[in-house]
């Protein structure tokens, strides 16, 4: 099994790891971008995951690096949405709920100094 994983981390292609997985036929590019997305969907529905940025969001970041960037009709940036990113809260997103600056977390998106090893700080069984 570890030499399979070893094989997996050398792939640079979708396909390559499809096959891998023993998959016959390779989607197409639309079929697995489709695939991708609701996979995304669905964590997000479950409660695994969240949609770390809105789209108000990428635009303030986008903005302070191309200040002239126009913004599209259907963006709408809040004032929570500049205090967020005034706050320096885009530097810590995180896909996970209850992690990174905006979502909350038990530090705000800092180490408690222990790396989350645990109230004692410990590496676990040796």
């Amino acid at each position: 099994m570890a030499e399979d994983i070893h094989e997996i981390h050398e792939f640079n292609t979708f396909p390559q790891f499809l096959a891998k997985m023993g998959l016959k036929e390779q989607p197409s590019q639309e079929q697995f971008t489709t695939f991708l997305r609701r996979t995304i969907t669905d964590s997000i529905e479950a409660g695994y995951s969240i949609m770390p940025l809105t789209q108000s969001q990428l635009y303030l970041i986008r903005q302070a690096k191309e200040p002239d960037v126009e913004i599209a009709e259907v963006v709408h940036v809040t004032y929570a949405d500049r205090r967020w990113f005034r706050d320096g809260s885009w530097q810590r997103p995180s896909f996970f709920p209850n992690r990174g600056g905006y979502r909350g977390g038990r530090s705000g998106g800092r180490s408690s100094g222990r790396s989350g090893r645990g109230p004692r700080g410990g590496r676990g069984r040796r």
